[in-house]
């Protein structure tokens, strides 16, 4: 069913009415707005109004409910486990939340069938979650591009592995990783970075999955924990070397005719020996 908004907000007025009303305020800082304005307007860029949308792993729904104001079809998933998802209550606030802002909500884990069919979609996004999946994500990909419909649109952004601060960070000596204090006293599974992605990784994952990029570039999603008096610096730093900004963004077009690839490339036969007998090549 596509979103009950009667007329399409503009997204300066869609921002402004999600924030207002979301259930659960603290949850809703520039970043958040930054975050909903960044993908809403990709999202316009090849999506026409009345298109179908699914933000795969989109937390509690905000960025899905700005989509669906302005006047898309958009479903959303995911499995409400962080740690304020489980307050008392707030799973059935973001629900009821996401159903009156006219996001088809599904809750959803690892071992819960996705409730979507083949070509159903004109854009599927993954907002900084791919690099919250530790096993391989083939599976997953080849399954989300099946449902996208023929040159039906990826939208993944996803945290730089060599962005700038890390590079320093290394160099002084500290970790690349995240904090090892809220690594250690995490309770039950780590939910924070399994894997963080560099230019080859996204290219690469688009020739393995078969998908044409139309945009792969760095932009800035971690600004704000830059401390004021330096962000001027690192804006002009990073406009020099791009490469040195925090995320990345790929937006890629499945073909008409896509079929996920299952075989092994060439040149990857150090893959199959491990597959086969458990060791890897020095």
């Amino acid at each position: 069913m596509p979103s009950t908004q009667a007329q399409p907000m503009t997204l300066d007025n869609a921002i402004t009415h999600i924030a207002k009303v979301f259930p659960h305020q603290p949850y809703v800082i520039d970043a958040s707005r930054q975050s909903w304005r960044f993908i809403a307007t990709w999202a316009q860029r090849f999506v026409q109004p009345g298109g179908s949308i699914l933000d795969f792993g989109s937390g509690p729904a905000d960025a899905a409910a700005v989509l669906a104001k302005l006047g898309y079809e958009v479903h959303a998933c995911d499995d409400l486990q962080d740690a304020w998802h489980l307050l008392p209550g707030m799973r059935e606030k973001v629900l009821r939340f996401a159903k009156e802002e006219g996001v088809q909500f599904a809750v959803v884990d690892h071992n819960t069938p996705l409730p979507y069919h083949e070509k159903q979609f004109d854009m599927i996004v993954m907002h900084h979650v791919l690099e919250h999946i530790g096993d391989s994500p083939k599976d997953l990909l080849n399954t989300l591009v099946g449902m996208l419909k023929d040159n039906g649109l990826l939208m993944i952004a996803v945290p730089s592995a060599v962005n700038i601060r890390k590079r320093i960070d290394v160099l002084l000596g500290k970790t690349n990783y995240p904090p090892f204090d809220q690594f250690f006293w995490m309770e039950g599974t780590w939910r924070g970075h399994r894997r963080e992605y560099c230019r080859r990784d996204l290219e690469l994952l688009c020739e393995y999955l078969g998908v044409g990029p139309e945009v792969l570039t760095t932009y800035h999603f971690m600004l704000h924990r830059i401390p004021g008096p330096a962000q001027g610096l690192y804006k002009a730093v990073t406009s020099v070397i791009p490469g040195w900004r925090d995320s990345w963004i790929l937006i890629a077009r499945k073909p008409a005719g896509w079929k996920p690839r299952v075989e092994v490339p060439s040149g990857m036969a150090w893959t199959k020996s491990v597959h086969l007998t458990g060791t890897r090549g020095g």
